[in-house]
């Protein structure tokens, strides 16, 4: 089967704004080709959008997909946080968060789920407009910081100006289960104390996010009940069979097996 590739427009990331207040949405334009330059004009097609942290082959952060046919030039016009999601939701996702961000796309042109990756782009325009909603949302100049218990938790990461973060529950959410059942377990409400299940979007931090907790574990420790010398899983897959962990006790990152038994601390962000 050929290779289709994307050609991106001009216009490829915009910020939808409706009177004035910036939604969690992004637009997104292009011209879906062959691999000899050809449009794909009137083309059922499946498109696979994924966030990306660090690098380009970093870890998946949010994904969603999209079925949508070409116009008659093979262009697609969709909104990011529109799609079906497959990881997380676009209001879970947060830009504040200390790393570069890229958008990858695949696609699709039976419709189906047999994706060819047609390129990566670095998002910097679109991550720093949606900052400011997330600052306009925090409703409180002050600002919080590590070690600052806000949100249902504990503040285990912020910006400098304190208005976005990363808050850890106070206590973990299992102390042995696998990979495959972490996300469940974080999701059960009576898995937190009275101030922390208020909040219904708690989440399995990425690799990324549990190696800003560990780093901060010391400032945590003295606010609240510390993190245990043991394995703890994040959300970020290796492989089929694995995902990665990090060790409390040396913050060495294993790629462990799923079925493994491991630790779980929730987060959300702000």
């Amino acid at each position: 089967m050929k290779k289709h590739i994307i050609s991106l427009i001009a216009a490829l990331l915009l910020l939808i704004t409706t009177f004035g207040q910036v939604p969690s949405l992004i637009n997104y334009q292009a011209v879906i080709r062959n691999s000899s330059g050809s449009i794909l004009p009137n083309q059922s097609i499946s498109l696979r959008l994924s966030i990306r942290l660090g690098t380009v082959s970093g870890s998946i952060y949010y994904q969603e997909i999209h079925a949508i046919t070409t116009n008659d030039f093979g262009l697609v016009n969709v909104k990011i946080g529109e799609g079906t999601p497959v990881i997380w939701t676009m209001p879970q996702v947060s830009f504040s968060l200390p790393f570069d961000y890229f958008l990858e796309t695949e696609i699709d042109v039976n419709g189906g789920s047999s994706y060819t990756l047609s390129g990566v782009t670095q998002l910097v325009s679109v991550p720093f407009a949606l900052h400011a909603k997330y600052a306009e949302s925090a409703g409180d100049s002050k600002g919080h910081f590590v070690g600052d218990y806000y949100g249902g938790g504990i503040v285990v990461w912020s910006n400098p100006e304190g208005s976005h973060g990363i808050i850890m529950a106070q206590t973990d959410q299992s102390s042995s289960v696998t990979w495959y059942d972490a996300s469940n377990v974080v999701s059960i409400n009576s898995n937190y104390d009275a101030v922390s299940n208020k909040f219904s979007d708690w989440r399995l931090p990425t690799k990324y996010e549990l190696e800003l907790m560990y780093a901060n574990r010391g400032i945590v420790a003295s606010t609240a009940y510390d993190f245990a010398l043991g394995l703890y899983w994040s959300s970020t897959e290796q492989s089929t069979n694995n995902a990665k962990a990090i060790s409390f006790s040396n913050g060495l990152t294993s790629d462990a097996l799923k079925g493994q038994l491991f630790r779980v601390r929730a987060i959300r962000t702000f």
